[in-house]
């Protein structure tokens, strides 16, 4: 009978975060830190890609949200998820969207709240 290898231990997350916020201030490569961070951490594999362009408010976890009024070049405050992952934001440029830019989604988002209460009454009645 053969003894299956197990995969090596995995090291635990630090109750801080692997890399240092200062070195994302400073400007520090966010994919070479992060590779750091997996490294560190006894993660296998790639790491997930770091540049999130055209970003909403609505797209990010709610208790990340505020990210959104940072300024050009500045840096967020360290956030955690009960998982166990941080997140650091960097602003990089900021821009208003126009009318025009939106105007596809007005239907959709004003239809929004009638499917979910359809949904709603389906999942009910079953």
């Amino acid at each position: 009978m053969k003894k299956r290898r197990k995969n090596p231990p995995r090291k635990p997350w630090r109750k801080s975060p692997p890399i240092s916020a200062a070195r994302a201030v400073n400007g520090e490569d966010p994919d070479k830190l992060q590779m750091e961070a997996y490294t560190e951490a006894g993660l296998p594999g790639t790491t997930p890609y770091t540049k999130m362009e055209k970003m909403r408010r609505d797209t990010l976890p709610p208790q990340h949200e505020k990210v959104m009024n940072l300024k050009p070049g500045e840096v967020s405050e360290i956030f955690s998820d009960p998982g166990g992952a941080y997140f650091i934001y960097k602003m990089i440029s900021k821009e208003t969207l126009t009318l025009e830019d939106v105007k596809t989604e007005i239907p959709h988002h004003n239809l929004q709240p009638a499917i979910s209460r359809a949904h709603e009454k389906i999942f009910k009645a079953t």
